[in-house]
């Protein structure tokens, strides 16, 4: 491969896109308005427009001379969009008629609808309705452009954390809390960029890899612990018989793939969110 494009140069996609770009790698990203895409531009990689309408065909130009992609475009469910389906078959369309040999789709472990147990790449039940269903129907689309010239990766990030996203935030003050006993899922950024580099590179990478730092903490003793570095209130979770909850097995890739995780203890992994990559 000597042309990569990362599709979606957001808070993920961006640090992604200049990493591949120092690893000697022509980059392609893309972004939704000319000013982001000029911006991009001016770094060395080519920028490009890319603002997913359902319906409305993209012009091949935009995967012009790339061998590989990675797309990075989250559902938005939260914000309201009920499209997010129609608007990647479009995306789907245009990987069809295009040249890519290795294609890599950013998905999520809120794919998993179970609340309990280690979930491993295999145990994904299917779901027919709310966010776990549109994810796993996203994924399909995408799996479905695996042929004998083209590999299909999926790779399920759990919850992202880094520069930006300190998990002491997240809880700090809040009261009558669940989940106290409950397993943390989280990976941090750098990281994802480099199990992405290291799929990219892959001979032959798996169908399917799970993102997820192999922390050994509770929720309140982590998120306790991350909101006393930034010198913030404690969250306050209730008394209530412990479970395990669900808790994500990042373990595959490392098997397959021989990556390792930089950080892998709660410490590291909150030390690491308060500096740059």
């Amino acid at each position: 491969m000597k042309h990569i494009a990362v599709f979606g140069c957001g808070w993920f996609g961006w640090p992604l896109a200049k990493a591949l770009q120092q690893a000697g790698f022509a980059v392609t990203g893309s972004k939704t308005t000319a000013e982001g895409a000029a911006t991009l531009t001016a770094t060395g990689i080519r920028g490009v427009v890319l603002a997913l309408q359902a319906k409305v065909p993209l012009p091949s130009q935009l995967l012009e001379e790339c061998d590989a992609l990675v797309v990075n475009i989250p559902p938005g469910l939260r914000r309201g969009d009920n499209d997010y389906l129609g608007k990647l078959a479009q995306l789907v369309a245009l990987v069809k008629e295009s040249a890519v040999q290795r294609l890599v789709f950013v998905s999520s472990t809120s794919a998993y609808q179970q609340q309990q147990g280690l979930l491993t790449e295999t145990d994904l039940l299917p779901a027919t309705e709310g966010g776990s269903a549109v994810l796993q129907q996203a994924e399909q689309m995408f799996q479905q452009l695996a042929s004998p010239q083209r590999t299909v990766t999926i790779v399920r990030f759990a919850g992202l954390v880094g520069p930006g996203r300190h998990p002491g935030r997240f809880m700090a003050g809040r009261t009558g809390l669940t989940g106290a006993s409950q397993a943390v899922n989280l990976v941090h950024l750098a990281d994802c960029i480099a199990a992405v580099m290291t799929i990219l590179e892959a001979p032959t990478p798996a169908a399917v890899y799970n993102l997820c730092a192999p922390l050994v903490a509770d929720k309140q003793t982590f998120y306790g612990l991350a909101a006393q570095q930034l010198g913030l209130a404690l969250p306050q979770f209730v008394e209530e018989p412990a479970t395990a909850g669900k808790r994500i097995d990042g373990s595959f890739i490392c098997r397959d793939l021989g990556f390792s995780y930089r950080y892998t203890d709660a410490n590291s992994l909150l030390q690491a969110c308060s500096s740059s990559i």
